[in-house]
């Protein structure tokens, strides 16, 4: 019995520091201080990627009630599904003919993060159940980096600009050097 839960306890580490580092690729790669679609990063990327797929369709087919799963694990959906490779697709047909069609396929990243920052929540919690102020502090940081990815895309600013300006308004300080000037932007 002690062996299942010292499986069960690398397990959930494991997960955790795989959907850590994710989420800082994903990160550094819409900032465009990395290259996700060239090698090494591709390749750590994918791995990564494979092996959430494995760990979804092993959870999957262990559990009772199919549907109920994947509503109870939608963000762990989100995470694996291949949106760069759709909108990959959907380029090459000339299905969308957007003159911003990379800045879209950012956004699928964003989604990615979503899903990994939903399946990292889900693991922490089980260590930091003690009050409330974790969940305070999981949706300010969510808020900055869905708002900040947001700002980077529509307003055309760098990524560190655009975390800046969310992380001052999240936090009510509100300098106002970094402020959205279009109409879709405030």
């Amino acid at each position: 019995m002690k062996r299942k839960w010292l499986f069960k306890d690398y397990y959930d580490t494991t997960i955790i520091l795989l959907a850590l580092i994710s989420v800082i690729l994903v990160l550094l790669g819409f900032s465009e201080m990395i290259d996700l679609d060239n090698p090494p990063y591709s390749i750590i990327d994918l791995v990564i990627w494979g092996v959430f797929v494995v760990d979804y369709g092993w959870r999957f087919f262990l559990s009772k009630g199919k549907w109920r799963f994947i509503i109870e694990n939608i963000f762990d959906l989100l995470a694996i599904l291949p949106l760069n490779a759709i909108f990959t697709v959907f380029r090459l047909g000339r299905i969308f003919r957007l003159a911003r069609l990379t800045k879209l396929l950012k956004l699928t990243r964003l989604l990615r993060i979503i899903g990994l920052t939903g399946k990292l929540e889900r693991k922490i919690s089980r260590f930091l159940r003690t009050n409330g102020l974790i969940y305070v502090l999981y949706v300010n940081i969510f808020i900055a980096l869905v708002g900040s990815s947001i700002l980077s895309v529509v307003e055309e600013k760098s990524f560190s600009d655009s975390l800046w300006w969310a992380l001052v308004t999240v936090t009510t300080v509100g300098y106002g050097d970094i402020v959205p000037v279009s109409l879709f932007g405030k």
